[in-house]
């Protein structure tokens, strides 16, 4: 499994301009080939801040997302606000185990 996890931060005030677009992404993306999870969550204590989780069965799925149309959609929404940072990485996870 291929886990996508990380921060980004948006300028304040550009904020209720990207919450559509994230929310058309993850919809998008959550109905594509080898997606078990993909979501942004809003930080509580960092106005602008979101982080990232996305779970994808290979490698090759995640590849396909990321040449997706809805991919090229999110980037171009990207491009119209400030995007004050972005850390997010890719792990190859092993089994899980409820804790």
């Amino acid at each position: 499994m291929i886990v996508v996890a990380g921060e980004m931060v948006i300028e304040a005030g550009d904020v209720d301009a990207v919450v559509p677009a994230a929310l058309e992404m993850m919809r998008a993306s959550n109905a594509e080939a080898g997606c078990r999870h993909y979501r942004f969550y809003a930080d509580l204590e960092h106005a602008g801040a979101f982080h990232v989780y996305e779970e994808w069965d290979s490698l090759d799925d995640l590849q396909a997302h990321v040449d997706s149309p809805h991919m090229a959609i999110w980037r171009a929404a990207l491009a119209k606000v400030t995007v004050v940072s972005r850390d997010i990485k890719r792990f190859e996870a092993g089994p899980s185990t409820a804790l």
